[in-house]
Formats: C-alpha cells, sequence, structure tokens
C-alpha cells in the first residue's frame, strides 16, 4: 500500500519520492520535494521561512544567503506550473512565510500514483 497526497491535479508519491502532474512526473530535487511534501503535509498551516530554510532546505549548514529561499520557492513555482484556475500552488503570506494554496487529501494506493483519475 502506497500513501500519495493530492491536491489539484498534483500527486505527491511520498515513498517513491516523486511528484506528479497531470500523470506526468516532474523533475524535483530532493530539497524541493521536501519543500512541498512539508508544505501540502500542513496545508492548512503557514510554514514559516525559517522552519522551511534551516529544517527543509539547508538543514546540514542552517544558514542561508539572502533571498536564497525565495529563489527556490520561486524554482519550485516554475516547476509545478499552475491549477487551472491559475492560482500557483504555493502562496506567499507575507513576513510570515508560505502556505499550500489549495485542499490536500491523502488517498491509500496499491498502484502507480499516475494511474489514479479524478
Amino acid at each position: 500500500m502506497n500513501t500519495v497526497l493530492c491536491s489539484g491535479d498534483l500527486i505527491l508519491d511520498e515513498y517513491g519520492r516523486r511528484v506528479y502532474k497531470q500523470g506526468k512526473e516532474l523533475k524535483l530535487s530532493e530539497k524541493q520535494f521536501r519543500v512541498v511534501q512539508l508544505l501540502m503535509s500542513n496545508a492548512t498551516m503557514i510554514c514559516s521561512r525559517d522552519s522551511l530554510s534551516n529544517v527543509i532546505l539547508w538543514p546540514e549548514t542552517g544558514t542561508l544567503m539572502p533571498n536564497t529561499l525565495t529563489k527556490q520557492i520561486n524554482r519550485i513555482r516554475d516547476r509545478l506550473g499552475r491549477e487551472c484556475d491559475e492560482r500557483p500552488y504555493i502562496r506567499t503570506v507575507n513576513t510570515l512565510g508560505y502556505q499550500w494554496n489549495f485542499p490536500v487529501y491523502k488517498a491509500y494506493i496499491n498502484r502507480e500514483p499516475w494511474m489514479l483519475e479524478d
């Protein structure tokens, strides 16, 4: 049994560490995958810049150059694209951090995630 997170036309495969959009795998680095996973897993919460930078993106150093997190988030947004109503998947919450912009539900499947149909 495989656990996936679904949001709009995205499927995040936690076991396979992959993200699919409309059945096609998106190319994300491990760090980018962890950011998407954190945001989707906590979709009702705002994830602070500190939590994203210290815990997810750069745990080995704990330090961050100015605008590095913003650039990484923008790269992730570019890779994810937008949902059909043109809202970005990741929403910026001024001075606080970032939040997943769509409802997320968890599914348990026994086949490849890209085979899921709405």
